[in-house]
């Protein structure tokens, strides 16, 4: 009994060889006479400026969390972020852990409340919502201890929200759920 030869190696060894020898006869050619294609008409491609590169290393670090100390545009508390921890003034950082991503279209209360309108970003905006997993961050008002924090950061601004209750802030949530809110810049 005689073996078969599988017909895809045998096929790509061919095409291999093939082009090999086009590389090389076109090769011979333009050796013979470099000026050979000369005066072929190629179509020129437009010109493109090449966008601006973003230097985001400001306001993130080389993961791309938003890192650093970031200080209220009039009163209010210096914020310090580090990877997943965020101290919130003097006090002891607390730690965070990624929860979703939402847009500024996204709704943070039962009363339609809008992120883009909370935040005073653009409705495309994207707000990272974080889960404060160790420490104490800012308590509300009513003692609740808080849970949430929603983090909207675009060029040196970077606009935070702390939220009380067990379930991530929507469109179920009460607006009283809002424990305390940030806008810091670089």
């Amino acid at each position: 009994m005689t073996a078969e030869r599988p017909l895809l190696p045998n096929l790509i060894g061919g095409l291999l060889l093939l082009a090999a020898l086009t590389v090389a006869a076109v090769g011979g050619l333009l050796a013979r006479d470099p000026d050979l294609f000369s005066g072929l008409a190629l179509p020129s491609l437009p010109k493109v400026e090449a966008p601006a590169i973003l230097d985001t290393r400001r306001a993130t670090g080389p993961d791309g969390l938003t890192q650093g100390l970031f200080r209220p545009e009039g009163e209010g508390p210096v914020l310090t972020f580090d990877a997943a921890g965020v101290a919130w003034g003097d006090a002891e950082p607390f730690r965070t852990a990624p929860h979703r991503i939402l847009t500024g279209d996204d709704r943070w209360n039962g009363q339609g409340g809008r992120l883009s309108g909370l935040f005073d970003i653009a409705r495309d905006a994207q707000v990272e919502l974080r889960r404060i997993t160790e420490g104490e961050a800012p308590a509300c008002v009513d003692g609740a201890p808080a849970r949430w924090l929603a983090v909207s950061h675009e060029g040196p601004t970077v606009v935070v929200a702390v939220f009380s209750g067990e379930q991530p802030p929507g469109p179920e949530g009460s607006p009283a759920r809002l424990c305390a809110l940030a806008r810091v810049q670089r």
